[in-house]
């Protein structure tokens, strides 16, 4: 073998290994990234539920401070607009129907979900009770439809047809 030979082939000895390094290293950094994709993706998760949660405690709150308008919400009662908690019901109506919306559109964009495509399922079934147990809601919403649109109404309609087949049995 010649010179030249050797030389060749110690030239590609050498960059046939740093090819293969260079493979494990890109590969090692991949497999990091995509660690790290997952835990800001988990972390995201995480932080959403929380602010859920801390909406729906809100709610909770208001109903703890005023019980006087739960019925408005859980047992089918309607409320007058001369009634003088009328206003404060309304803006009770509003503060849910923005945490049904902003579940639902978080629940958008995140693969899984929060709202299942199944309409029986346990959160369609929430909501849609929920309409279901408050006229105030429903007329709020028909108000601001534009406000939260199409998918929440159409949440809306399946709840109160849902209702509408229990009672007939």
């Amino acid at each position: 073998m010649s010179p030249y030979e050797l030389i060749s082939l110690a030239v590609w000895s050498v960059g046939s290994v740093a090819v293969i390094v260079s493979l494990y290293w890109v590969n090692r950094q991949t497999s990091l990234f995509a660690k790290q994709t997952e835990y800001v993706a988990r972390s995201l998760m995480e932080s959403m539920a929380a602010n859920m949660n801390s909406q729906s405690q809100e709610v909770s709150r208001i109903f703890i401070q005023y019980p006087e308008l739960r019925p408005f919400f859980y047992n089918a009662q309607t409320i007058e607009e001369n009634n003088p908690d009328y206003y404060r019901a309304e803006a009770v109506a509003e503060l849910m129907l923005d945490i049904f919306w902003t579940m639902f559109t978080q629940s958008q964009r995140v693969e899984g979900g929060f709202i299942p495509k199944d309409p029986e399922r346990l959160w369609a079934s929430f909501v849609g009770d929920a309409f279901a147990q408050s006229p105030l809601l429903v007329k709020t919403l028909m108000r601001r439809q534009n406000w939260y649109g199409k998918a929440m109404v159409d949440q809306m309609k399946a709840g109160l047809q849902r209702q509408s087949l229990t009672a007939a049995q």
